[in-house]
């Protein structure tokens, strides 16, 4: 019995090979995207904790150069959380480029394999011919060398 080939074989296993990269090309970005999120969410509670000490410290009173360092503290946190809200967006930008990237990869890929599949059922279907001609044949040989025997 004939073995099935599919010829795009090597082009498929590359596909697959690519699609594997951008599955770890799209983890590692959204990996990053969580981390700078993570940043940001310690910057903006450590800007309210500071805020809320603030609060404690004007209503007992206390120097006005220690209310001047706090606020200097609080706007530039605020001016970091802002940064970090940048970096935040071009990171859920990168990753949303590298999804694209991956259904890509992954739409190529099922093609091969849908084309593959289709392939293998027609060779199934011709090596089932094949198989039910060749019986045939031995049948109709059987018969036909019976039939000479017999008188």
């Amino acid at each position: 019995m004939a073995r099935f080939e599919f010829r795009l074989q090597s082009y498929l296993n590359l596909k697959t090979k690519l699609e594997d990269q951008k599955k770890q090309a799209y983890g590692r970005a959204l990996a990053e995207l969580e981390e700078a999120r993570r940043k940001k969410t310690a910057m903006e509670r450590e800007r309210r904790g500071l805020l809320a000490a603030l609060k404690e410290n004007i209503a007992r009173r206390v120097d006005p150069s220690d209310i001047r360092r706090y606020n200097d503290y609080i706007d530039l946190l605020k001016k970091r959380i802002l940064r970090q809200q940048q970096t935040v967006k071009l990171l859920e930008d990168a990753a949303e480029l590298r999804r694209l990237e991956l259904v890509t990869a992954m739409q190529e890929r099922k093609m091969l394999d849908t084309l593959k599949e289709n392939q293998l059922e027609q060779f199934t279907r011709e090596q089932a011919i094949l198989e039910q001609k060749t019986v045939d044949e031995i049948v109709s040989y059987q018969y036909s060398d019976r039939s000479e025997v017999t008188p």
